[in-house]
């Protein structure tokens, strides 16, 4: 909160990079996980394509300087890729920052990084699936 009568700036959000799981094959089904920073991991009986490895979420934030700011991400349940086969659920949404820890700079700038966990079906029909997630940032 600011002091005095001051008005606090609109907190905004810019998406600056997407969410990717990058190219794999499902062959009897598991996951792929993206973490804040990039990293993939598959489970089950998943093969990774190394020519297209995916990519955590960017988003900056801006704001009044030096203020601290919550994220919330999707629930489970509540996001989906969608394509040319069965809908894929997207679950265990994380960010770094997580949760209330969220600091902007004296320039009134933050970043958020978010990845997640798709959940992909045994003989997933392949090609191109996509979607689309909310995060909230707010103000502490």
């Amino acid at each position: 909160m600011l002091p005095g009568n001051l008005l606090a700036l609109e907190l905004t959000v810019t998406r600056t990079q997407d969410l990717s799981f990058g190219s794999f094959a499902a062959l009897s089904g598991g996951s792929v996980s993206i973490d804040t920073f990039g990293g993939r991991a598959a489970t089950g009986s998943i093969w990774l394509a190394p020519s297209f490895g995916g990519s955590s979420a960017l988003f900056t934030v801006t704001g009044d300087p030096s203020t601290s700011f919550a994220v919330m991400l999707p629930t489970n349940g509540t996001v989906y890729l969608t394509g040319p086969g069965v809908p894929m659920p997207v679950n265990n949404f994380i960010s770094v920052p997580d949760g209330v820890d969220g600091q902007l700079d004296l320039l009134g700038t933050g970043i958020v990084r978010v990845g997640a966990t798709l959940n992909v079906g045994s003989g997933q029909t392949p090609g191109a699936y996509s979607g689309s997630f909310l995060i909230t940032v707010d103000y502490n």
